[in-house]
C-alpha cells in the first residue's frame, strides 16, 4: 500500500487536518500508519510542540507485533478474526504502555475503507508521565472520533 503513490497521497492529504485537530485536542503527537507486510509505516505525523513529546518521523517502520497501532492491524486484520478479540473490536481502540518504546504510551484505532476493509491505523502517543498507565482514559474518545472522520473521508 505505502508503495502505491496515489493511495499514500490520498490518505496523507485526508489525514493532515484530522491529525492536526487530534493533536490540538489531546496535546499529544498523532500519527497514521499503513501496513507493509509484517511492518507498519508512519505515513503522516503531527508533533505536539509543547512540553515532552514523542516524535515519530514519517517513514518510520515498526513491526506489527508491538505498539497499539501494530495491534490494530493484527486485531482488525484478517489473521485474527476470532472471538478472542470481539470485545476490543467493540470498544474500537487499543492502548499500549511502554510496549514499543520505554516511557511512551499510545492509543490507536482502525481506519476503514467504504467497503469496511482495514486500511490504516490512527494513533496518539505521548510520555507515560503525562498519560499514565491507562492512556485510553484520556485519549480513546478522541482517537476513535478521528478514525471515524478519516474513514468517512476515504
Amino acid at each position: 500500500m505505502w508503495s502505491d503513490a496515489s493511495f499514500s497521497k490520498l490518505i496523507v492529504e485526508a489525514a493532515r487536518p484530522i491529525l492536526k485537530k487530534l493533536t490540538e485536542s489531546t496535546n499529544e503527537s498523532s500519527q497514521i500508519y499503513i501496513r507493509e507486510g509484517a511492518n507498519r509505516v508512519c505515513v503522516a505525523s503531527v508533533i505536539n510542540s509543547s512540553g515532552l513529546t514523542n516524535t515519530v518521523p514519517v517513514g518510520s517502520i515498526f513491526p506489527i507485533e508491538v505498539g497499539s497501532a501494530g495491534r490494530v492491524f493484527k486485531i482488525w486484520g484478517e489473521e485474527l478474526l476470532n472471538k478472542q478479540y470481539d470485545e476490543i473490536r467493540r470498544q474500537g481502540w487499543v492502548e499500549s504502555v511502554a510496549e514499543r518504546e520505554e516511557g511512551v504510551a499510545s492509543v490507536s484505532a482502525p481506519v476503514f475503507s467504504i467497503s469496511g476493509k482495514l486500511i490504516a491505523a490512527i494513533s496518539v502517543s505521548g510520555p507515560i508521565s503525562r498519560l499514565g498507565e491507562k492512556p485510553s482514559e484520556k485519549l480513546a474518545s478522541y482517537v476513535v472520533e478521528a478514525a471515524r472522520e478519516l474513514s468517512g473521508k476515504l
